[in-house]
Protein backbone atom coordinates (compact mmCIF):
# COMPACT_ATOMS: atom_id res chain seq x y z
CA UNK A 1 0.00 0.00 0.00
CA UNK A 2 2.97 2.51 0.94
CA UNK A 3 4.82 1.40 -2.59
CA UNK A 4 1.27 2.08 -4.38
CA UNK A 5 0.90 5.64 -2.31
CA UNK A 6 4.17 6.70 -3.58
CA UNK A 7 3.47 5.74 -7.08
CA UNK A 8 0.29 7.83 -7.05
CA UNK A 9 2.18 11.10 -5.93
CA UNK A 10 5.07 10.59 -8.34
CA UNK A 11 2.27 10.47 -11.29
CA UNK A 12 0.57 13.12 -10.11
CA UNK A 13 3.77 15.61 -9.54
CA UNK A 14 4.47 14.35 -13.76
CA UNK A 15 0.63 15.52 -14.61
CA UNK A 16 1.29 19.05 -13.46
CA UNK A 17 4.55 19.33 -14.25
CA UNK A 18 3.04 18.23 -18.22
CA UNK A 19 0.58 20.85 -17.62
CA UNK A 20 2.23 23.81 -16.22
CA UNK A 21 1.84 24.00 -12.79
CA UNK A 22 4.56 24.61 -10.28
CA UNK A 23 5.05 23.43 -6.81
CA UNK A 24 6.09 27.06 -4.98
CA UNK A 25 7.29 26.58 -1.37
CA UNK A 26 5.51 28.97 1.18
CA UNK A 27 8.20 30.99 2.15
CA UNK A 28 8.28 32.21 -1.70
CA UNK A 29 4.42 32.86 -1.18
CA UNK A 30 4.90 34.77 2.06
CA UNK A 31 8.17 37.02 -0.09
CA UNK A 32 5.57 37.65 -3.04
CA UNK A 33 2.62 38.86 -0.81
CA UNK A 34 4.90 41.03 1.46
CA UNK A 35 6.67 42.41 -1.73
CA UNK A 36 3.38 43.00 -4.20
CA UNK A 37 0.45 43.45 -1.32
CA UNK A 38 -1.22 40.42 -3.20
CA UNK A 39 -1.53 36.89 -3.25
CA UNK A 40 0.52 34.78 -6.32
CA UNK A 41 -1.31 33.79 -9.39
CA UNK A 42 -1.12 29.89 -9.36
CA UNK A 43 -3.26 29.70 -12.61
CA UNK A 44 -1.28 27.19 -14.54
CA UNK A 45 0.06 29.11 -18.74
CA UNK A 46 -1.10 26.94 -20.71
CA UNK A 47 0.57 27.15 -24.72
CA UNK A 48 -1.19 28.41 -27.70
CA UNK A 49 -2.70 25.46 -29.65
CA UNK A 50 -3.91 26.35 -33.34
CA UNK A 51 -7.37 24.50 -33.83
CA UNK A 52 -6.81 23.45 -36.92
CA UNK A 53 -3.67 20.99 -35.72
CA UNK A 54 -0.66 21.28 -33.87
CA UNK A 55 1.74 20.60 -36.49
CA UNK A 56 -0.21 23.64 -37.93
CA UNK A 57 0.85 25.85 -34.37
CA UNK A 58 4.24 24.46 -35.06
CA UNK A 59 4.48 25.83 -38.35
CA UNK A 60 3.11 28.82 -37.60
CA UNK A 61 5.18 29.38 -34.99
CA UNK A 62 8.84 28.72 -37.09
CA UNK A 63 7.55 30.85 -40.20
CA UNK A 64 6.46 33.56 -38.07
CA UNK A 65 3.22 35.23 -38.02
CA UNK A 66 1.93 35.84 -41.63
CA UNK A 67 -1.33 37.87 -42.65
CA UNK A 68 -4.26 35.80 -44.68
CA UNK A 69 -5.02 37.63 -48.28
CA UNK A 70 -8.18 39.47 -48.08
CA UNK A 71 -11.40 37.97 -49.44
CA UNK A 72 -12.46 39.41 -52.63
CA UNK A 73 -15.61 41.65 -52.24
CA UNK A 74 -18.23 40.90 -55.15
CA UNK A 75 -19.96 43.76 -56.54
CA UNK A 76 -22.51 43.81 -58.66
CA UNK A 77 -23.44 45.60 -62.09
CA UNK A 78 -25.56 49.07 -62.02
CA UNK A 79 -27.42 49.78 -65.23
CA UNK A 80 -28.38 53.95 -64.88
CA UNK A 81 -30.31 55.58 -67.70
CA UNK A 82 -29.63 59.46 -68.14
CA UNK A 83 -31.28 62.20 -69.85
CA UNK A 84 -31.30 62.45 -73.47
CA UNK A 85 -29.55 65.18 -75.46
CA UNK A 86 -29.85 66.31 -78.71
CA UNK A 87 -33.64 66.11 -78.88
CA UNK A 88 -35.11 67.10 -82.58
CA UNK A 89 -38.08 66.09 -84.28
CA UNK A 90 -37.20 63.05 -85.14
CA UNK A 91 -33.74 62.17 -83.29
CA UNK A 92 -32.24 61.80 -80.36
CA UNK A 93 -29.20 61.02 -78.35
CA UNK A 94 -30.07 58.15 -76.35
CA UNK A 95 -27.36 58.06 -72.91
CA UNK A 96 -26.94 56.05 -69.90
CA UNK A 97 -24.08 54.59 -67.52
CA UNK A 98 -22.98 51.03 -66.58
CA UNK A 99 -21.13 49.94 -63.74
CA UNK A 100 -19.55 46.64 -64.49
CA UNK A 101 -18.93 45.19 -60.77
CA UNK A 102 -16.95 42.07 -60.55
CA UNK A 103 -19.52 40.51 -63.60
CA UNK A 104 -19.04 40.49 -67.29
CA UNK A 105 -21.93 41.48 -69.41
CA UNK A 106 -23.57 40.47 -72.43
CA UNK A 107 -25.37 42.76 -74.87
CA UNK A 108 -26.03 46.00 -73.96
CA UNK A 109 -28.90 48.30 -75.34
CA UNK A 110 -31.62 50.76 -74.90
CA UNK A 111 -35.59 50.33 -75.35
CA UNK A 112 -37.37 52.95 -76.15
CA UNK A 113 -41.06 54.28 -77.59
CA UNK A 114 -43.48 56.05 -77.14
CA UNK A 115 -45.97 53.66 -75.42
CA UNK A 116 -44.46 53.18 -71.70
CA UNK A 117 -46.57 49.38 -71.72
CA UNK A 118 -45.42 48.40 -74.66
CA UNK A 119 -41.27 48.95 -73.58
CA UNK A 120 -42.05 47.04 -70.45
CA UNK A 121 -43.81 43.99 -72.37
CA UNK A 122 -41.41 43.57 -74.49
CA UNK A 123 -38.93 43.26 -72.07
CA UNK A 124 -41.70 41.01 -69.97
CA UNK A 125 -39.07 38.17 -68.44
CA UNK A 126 -37.17 37.70 -71.23
CA UNK A 127 -33.66 36.95 -70.27
CA UNK A 128 -32.02 37.59 -73.64
CA UNK A 129 -31.50 40.56 -76.26
CA UNK A 130 -31.94 38.65 -79.22
CA UNK A 131 -35.56 37.48 -77.17
CA UNK A 132 -36.55 41.24 -76.39
CA UNK A 133 -35.94 41.64 -80.47
CA UNK A 134 -37.61 38.83 -81.50
CA UNK A 135 -40.62 39.68 -79.25
CA UNK A 136 -40.46 43.18 -79.34
CA UNK A 137 -44.18 45.59 -79.62
CA UNK A 138 -45.06 46.86 -82.38
CA UNK A 139 -44.92 50.49 -80.66
CA UNK A 140 -41.08 49.45 -79.37
CA UNK A 141 -37.37 50.40 -80.66
CA UNK A 142 -34.41 48.29 -79.64
CA UNK A 143 -30.75 49.94 -80.16
CA UNK A 144 -28.32 48.07 -79.20
CA UNK A 145 -24.91 49.54 -78.09
CA UNK A 146 -22.08 46.73 -77.70
CA UNK A 147 -22.56 42.93 -77.53
CA UNK A 148 -20.45 42.46 -74.48
CA UNK A 149 -18.61 44.58 -71.60
CA UNK A 150 -15.60 43.64 -69.41
CA UNK A 151 -15.70 47.82 -67.61
CA UNK A 152 -17.59 50.35 -66.33
CA UNK A 153 -18.66 52.35 -69.86
CA UNK A 154 -21.04 55.80 -70.36
CA UNK A 155 -22.91 54.56 -73.45
CA UNK A 156 -24.89 56.15 -76.31
CA UNK A 157 -26.55 55.97 -79.28
CA UNK A 158 -28.42 58.01 -81.86
CA UNK A 159 -32.31 56.92 -82.93
CA UNK A 160 -34.20 58.71 -85.56
CA UNK A 161 -37.63 58.18 -87.77
CA UNK A 162 -39.20 59.50 -84.42
CA UNK A 163 -42.15 60.83 -83.93
CA UNK A 164 -42.45 64.78 -83.50
CA UNK A 165 -43.98 66.34 -80.71
CA UNK A 166 -44.44 62.99 -78.43
CA UNK A 167 -42.77 61.89 -75.28
CA UNK A 168 -40.59 58.85 -75.66
CA UNK A 169 -39.86 56.55 -72.76
CA UNK A 170 -36.66 54.65 -72.68
CA UNK A 171 -34.78 52.11 -70.73
CA UNK A 172 -31.08 50.89 -70.91
CA UNK A 173 -31.04 47.05 -70.23
CA UNK A 174 -27.97 44.63 -70.27
CA UNK A 175 -27.52 40.85 -70.06
CA UNK A 176 -26.35 39.16 -67.17
CA UNK A 177 -26.01 35.34 -66.25
CA UNK A 178 -29.64 34.16 -66.78
CA UNK A 179 -31.52 37.54 -66.32
CA UNK A 180 -31.83 41.36 -67.83
CA UNK A 181 -30.83 44.30 -65.87
CA UNK A 182 -32.54 47.42 -66.51
CA UNK A 183 -32.29 51.08 -65.96
CA UNK A 184 -35.84 52.92 -64.26
CA UNK A 185 -37.80 54.77 -67.06
CA UNK A 186 -36.99 58.42 -68.61
CA UNK A 187 -38.52 60.40 -70.82
CA UNK A 188 -38.07 62.78 -73.27
CA UNK A 189 -40.39 65.07 -75.53
CA UNK A 190 -39.46 65.68 -79.56
CA UNK A 191 -39.93 68.75 -80.98
CA UNK A 192 -43.13 69.73 -83.19
CA UNK A 193 -42.55 68.51 -87.14
CA UNK A 194 -44.15 71.54 -88.19
CA UNK A 195 -45.96 74.68 -86.69
CA UNK A 196 -49.37 75.21 -89.40
CA UNK A 197 -51.45 72.96 -91.71
CA UNK A 198 -49.69 74.26 -94.60
CA UNK A 199 -45.84 72.78 -93.50
CA UNK A 200 -47.16 69.05 -92.32
CA UNK A 201 -45.54 66.81 -94.33
CA UNK A 202 -48.61 63.82 -94.84
CA UNK A 203 -47.48 59.90 -94.22
CA UNK A 204 -45.78 57.64 -96.87
CA UNK A 205 -46.17 54.27 -97.53
CA UNK A 206 -43.58 51.89 -99.15
CA UNK A 207 -43.88 48.27 -99.93
CA UNK A 208 -40.44 46.56 -98.84
CA UNK A 209 -41.29 43.38 -100.05
CA UNK A 210 -43.17 40.46 -101.05
CA UNK A 211 -42.99 37.12 -100.01
CA UNK A 212 -44.87 33.64 -99.36
CA UNK A 213 -44.78 30.66 -96.97
CA UNK A 214 -47.33 28.45 -98.83
CA UNK A 215 -48.96 28.81 -102.36
CA UNK A 216 -52.34 30.31 -101.07
CA UNK A 217 -50.24 32.97 -98.84
CA UNK A 218 -48.98 36.63 -99.60
CA UNK A 219 -46.72 38.67 -96.74
CA UNK A 220 -46.05 42.27 -97.48
CA UNK A 221 -43.48 43.74 -95.39
CA UNK A 222 -43.91 47.81 -95.90
CA UNK A 223 -42.62 50.63 -94.04
CA UNK A 224 -44.64 53.42 -92.74
CA UNK A 225 -43.44 56.64 -92.46
CA UNK A 226 -45.91 58.95 -90.40
CA UNK A 227 -43.39 62.17 -90.54
CA UNK A 228 -45.24 65.25 -89.52
CA UNK A 229 -48.61 62.98 -88.39
CA UNK A 230 -49.94 61.18 -85.78
CA UNK A 231 -52.17 58.22 -84.73
CA UNK A 232 -52.49 56.16 -88.01
CA UNK A 233 -54.55 53.41 -89.14
CA UNK A 234 -53.01 51.41 -91.12
CA UNK A 235 -54.98 48.68 -93.61
CA UNK A 236 -54.96 46.54 -96.73
CA UNK A 237 -57.38 46.23 -99.13
CA UNK A 238 -57.01 43.46 -101.57
CA UNK A 239 -59.09 40.70 -104.15
CA UNK A 240 -59.74 39.06 -107.35
CA UNK A 241 -61.24 42.13 -109.04
CA UNK A 242 -59.44 44.51 -110.59
CA UNK A 243 -62.43 47.03 -110.66
CA UNK A 244 -63.50 46.44 -107.37
CA UNK A 245 -60.05 47.33 -105.61
CA UNK A 246 -59.15 50.20 -107.20
CA UNK A 247 -62.65 51.58 -106.41
CA UNK A 248 -62.46 51.32 -103.37
CA UNK A 249 -59.15 52.99 -102.53
CA UNK A 250 -61.05 56.45 -102.77
CA UNK A 251 -63.71 55.05 -99.79
CA UNK A 252 -63.07 55.25 -96.10
CA UNK A 253 -62.16 51.99 -94.66
CA UNK A 254 -65.72 51.99 -92.98
CA UNK A 255 -67.46 52.14 -95.93
CA UNK A 256 -65.70 49.43 -97.78
CA UNK A 257 -67.81 46.36 -98.48
CA UNK A 258 -66.63 43.25 -98.70
CA UNK A 259 -67.54 40.75 -101.58
CA UNK A 260 -65.70 36.99 -101.21
CA UNK A 261 -62.27 36.67 -103.09
CA UNK A 262 -63.20 39.82 -105.07
CA UNK A 263 -62.95 42.66 -102.45
CA UNK A 264 -61.69 42.00 -99.05
CA UNK A 265 -60.57 44.68 -96.36
CA UNK A 266 -57.81 44.42 -93.09
CA UNK A 267 -56.80 46.80 -90.55
CA UNK A 268 -53.14 46.06 -89.92
CA UNK A 269 -52.40 48.55 -87.26
CA UNK A 270 -53.76 51.48 -84.88
CA UNK A 271 -52.15 54.44 -83.49
CA UNK A 272 -48.66 54.59 -84.62
CA UNK A 273 -46.33 57.52 -84.76
CA UNK A 274 -43.00 58.31 -86.03
CA UNK A 275 -42.05 55.23 -89.03
CA UNK A 276 -42.49 51.75 -88.41
CA UNK A 277 -42.06 48.53 -90.25
CA UNK A 278 -44.96 46.39 -90.22
CA UNK A 279 -45.54 42.55 -91.92
CA UNK A 280 -49.14 41.63 -93.01
CA UNK A 281 -49.82 37.93 -93.77
CA UNK A 282 -53.21 36.98 -95.88
CA UNK A 283 -54.15 33.56 -95.80
CA UNK A 284 -56.66 31.39 -97.82
CA UNK A 285 -56.44 32.88 -101.67
CA UNK A 286 -56.80 31.05 -104.61
CA UNK A 287 -53.78 29.30 -105.56
CA UNK A 288 -52.23 30.58 -108.90
CA UNK A 289 -54.20 33.90 -109.25
CA UNK A 290 -53.46 37.28 -110.00
CA UNK A 291 -54.34 39.36 -106.67
CA UNK A 292 -54.93 43.58 -106.56
CA UNK A 293 -54.37 45.56 -103.59
CA UNK A 294 -53.07 48.74 -102.26
CA UNK A 295 -52.23 50.23 -98.50
CA UNK A 296 -53.94 53.20 -96.76
CA UNK A 297 -53.17 55.25 -93.81
CA UNK A 298 -55.72 57.02 -92.37
CA UNK A 299 -53.64 60.10 -89.95
CA UNK A 300 -54.50 62.92 -87.82
CA UNK A 301 -52.48 66.52 -86.38
CA UNK A 302 -52.65 69.39 -88.08
CA UNK A 303 -54.12 68.42 -91.02
CA UNK A 304 -56.20 64.92 -91.14
CA UNK A 305 -56.98 63.24 -93.99
CA UNK A 306 -56.27 59.20 -95.87
CA UNK A 307 -53.63 58.44 -97.87
CA UNK A 308 -52.94 55.43 -100.29
CA UNK A 309 -50.76 53.36 -102.17
CA UNK A 310 -51.44 52.73 -105.60
CA UNK A 311 -53.29 49.52 -106.62
CA UNK A 312 -50.18 46.79 -107.08
CA UNK A 313 -50.58 43.21 -108.40
CA UNK A 314 -49.29 39.89 -106.48
CA UNK A 315 -49.79 36.21 -108.40
CA UNK A 316 -50.19 33.34 -105.35
CA UNK A 317 -48.04 30.50 -106.38
CA UNK A 318 -49.07 27.13 -107.45
CA UNK A 319 -48.47 23.99 -105.99
CA UNK A 320 -46.12 21.84 -108.62
CA UNK A 321 -42.97 21.67 -106.00
CA UNK A 322 -42.85 18.00 -105.80
CA UNK A 323 -44.24 17.23 -109.58
CA UNK A 324 -42.37 16.22 -112.63
CA UNK A 325 -42.30 14.80 -115.80
CA UNK A 326 -42.20 11.19 -116.23
CA UNK A 327 -39.47 9.82 -118.12
CA UNK A 328 -38.38 6.38 -119.04
CA UNK A 329 -35.03 5.06 -120.49
CA UNK A 330 -35.10 2.10 -122.57
CA UNK A 331 -32.36 -0.38 -123.02
CA UNK A 332 -29.07 0.80 -124.68
CA UNK A 333 -28.31 -1.58 -127.94
CA UNK A 334 -24.27 -1.33 -128.37
CA UNK A 335 -22.60 -2.33 -131.71
CA UNK A 336 -18.90 -2.20 -131.76
CA UNK A 337 -18.24 1.50 -131.17
CA UNK A 338 -21.72 2.41 -131.99
CA UNK A 339 -24.80 2.47 -129.24
CA UNK A 340 -28.69 3.07 -129.60
CA UNK A 341 -29.99 4.83 -126.96
CA UNK A 342 -33.86 5.28 -126.54
CA UNK A 343 -36.60 6.60 -124.73
CA UNK A 344 -39.87 8.45 -123.48
CA UNK A 345 -41.49 11.25 -121.96
CA UNK A 346 -44.86 12.53 -120.38
CA UNK A 347 -44.85 16.29 -119.88
CA UNK A 348 -47.96 15.96 -116.96
CA UNK A 349 -48.96 19.36 -117.81
CA UNK A 350 -45.54 20.98 -118.16
CA UNK A 351 -44.47 22.91 -121.13
CA UNK A 352 -41.49 23.77 -123.66
CA UNK A 353 -39.52 20.94 -122.43
CA UNK A 354 -36.28 20.24 -123.64
CA UNK A 355 -35.70 16.94 -124.41
CA UNK A 356 -32.25 15.16 -124.00
CA UNK A 357 -29.81 12.41 -123.84
CA UNK A 358 -26.58 12.29 -121.89
CA UNK A 359 -24.25 9.60 -121.87
CA UNK A 360 -20.48 8.95 -121.02
CA UNK A 361 -18.25 6.77 -119.14
CA UNK A 362 -18.21 8.98 -116.09
CA UNK A 363 -21.51 6.65 -113.90
CA UNK A 364 -21.15 9.11 -111.39
CA UNK A 365 -21.44 12.54 -113.12
CA UNK A 366 -24.48 10.50 -115.41
CA UNK A 367 -26.08 9.71 -111.69
CA UNK A 368 -26.12 13.10 -110.53
CA UNK A 369 -27.86 14.99 -113.45
CA UNK A 370 -31.16 15.82 -112.13
CA UNK A 371 -32.40 18.61 -109.86
CA UNK A 372 -33.06 21.90 -109.64
CA UNK A 373 -30.46 22.68 -112.64
CA UNK A 374 -30.58 23.47 -116.37
CA UNK A 375 -29.27 21.18 -119.49
CA UNK A 376 -26.53 23.65 -120.50
CA UNK A 377 -25.16 23.60 -117.01
CA UNK A 378 -24.80 20.31 -117.25
CA UNK A 379 -21.11 20.51 -118.62
CA UNK A 380 -19.74 18.26 -121.51
CA UNK A 381 -16.45 16.20 -120.48
CA UNK A 382 -15.39 15.05 -123.98
CA UNK A 383 -16.12 10.74 -123.47
CA UNK A 384 -16.44 11.14 -119.68
CA UNK A 385 -19.84 12.75 -120.30
CA UNK A 386 -22.32 13.89 -123.29
CA UNK A 387 -25.65 15.33 -123.93
CA UNK A 388 -27.29 15.83 -127.25
CA UNK A 389 -30.53 17.43 -127.71
CA UNK A 390 -33.39 15.69 -129.11
CA UNK A 391 -36.47 18.49 -128.65
CA UNK A 392 -36.54 22.00 -127.63
CA UNK A 393 -40.19 22.21 -127.11
CA UNK A 394 -41.93 19.78 -125.90
CA UNK A 395 -45.32 19.63 -125.13
CA UNK A 396 -47.56 16.27 -124.22
CA UNK A 397 -46.05 13.04 -124.52
CA UNK A 398 -43.34 11.75 -127.24
CA UNK A 399 -40.83 8.86 -127.86
CA UNK A 400 -36.97 9.38 -129.08
CA UNK A 401 -34.02 7.49 -130.44
CA UNK A 402 -30.79 8.44 -130.56
CA UNK A 403 -27.27 6.49 -132.50
CA UNK A 404 -24.70 7.47 -130.87
CA UNK A 405 -21.04 7.12 -132.57
CA UNK A 406 -17.56 6.90 -132.25
CA UNK A 407 -17.47 5.78 -128.56
CA UNK A 408 -14.17 3.77 -127.36
CA UNK A 409 -13.15 0.62 -127.74
CA UNK A 410 -14.17 -1.97 -124.19
CA UNK A 411 -15.49 0.21 -122.22
CA UNK A 412 -18.43 0.79 -119.58
CA UNK A 413 -20.74 3.48 -120.68
CA UNK A 414 -24.16 4.82 -118.93
CA UNK A 415 -27.02 6.93 -120.93
CA UNK A 416 -30.43 8.00 -119.29
CA UNK A 417 -33.13 10.02 -121.22
CA UNK A 418 -33.43 13.93 -119.51
CA UNK A 419 -35.97 16.46 -120.16
CA UNK A 420 -35.16 20.54 -118.75
CA UNK A 421 -38.59 21.96 -117.63
CA UNK A 422 -39.93 25.40 -115.31
CA UNK A 423 -40.96 24.30 -112.08
CA UNK A 424 -41.15 26.22 -108.26
CA UNK A 425 -38.67 24.92 -106.43
CA UNK A 426 -39.33 25.00 -102.14
CA UNK A 427 -39.40 28.89 -102.04
CA UNK A 428 -42.31 28.90 -104.62
CA UNK A 429 -39.70 30.86 -106.78
CA UNK A 430 -39.99 29.88 -110.58
CA UNK A 431 -36.62 27.83 -111.18
CA UNK A 432 -34.90 25.54 -113.69
CA UNK A 433 -35.43 21.39 -113.38
CA UNK A 434 -33.93 18.37 -114.70
CA UNK A 435 -36.15 15.19 -114.67
CA UNK A 436 -34.47 12.12 -115.93
CA UNK A 437 -35.31 8.39 -116.53
CA UNK A 438 -33.49 5.06 -115.47
CA UNK A 439 -29.83 4.53 -115.83
CA UNK A 440 -29.30 2.48 -118.32
CA UNK A 441 -24.92 0.61 -118.69
CA UNK A 442 -23.70 -0.74 -122.05
CA UNK A 443 -20.10 -2.19 -122.93
CA UNK A 444 -18.59 -1.58 -126.72
CA UNK A 445 -16.45 -3.95 -128.44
Amino acid sequence: MQIFGFVAVIALVGLMSISGFQIVPESMTNQAAANNGSALDLTPTLPAINSNSRSAANSNSNSGNQTAPPVPVFSPAAITGEAAQNIEASTALLRGVVTVGSETLGDVFFIYGYDKADIDRSIASHTTYEAVLANKRTEAEVARVTRSLTKDRDVSTRVSNLAPDSTYYVRLCAERTGQLMCSRTITFTTTPGAYSAGEVRIPTIRVTNESVAAADEMSLAMTIAMRDTMDGEVYLVYGESQSQVTAAINQPYSRIDENDEQLQKSRIVRDIRGTQRLVEMVDDLTEDTLIYYFICVEYDGLRDGTVCSRVQTYRTHNEDFGKAPRVQTTAAVANKDTARLAGSVRMSGFNDGKVFFIYGSDLQRITRASGETSMERLRQIQDRFQRILVDSDLDGNDSFALTVRDLQSDTLYAARLCVEYENQNKNYRDSAFVECGELRSFVTE
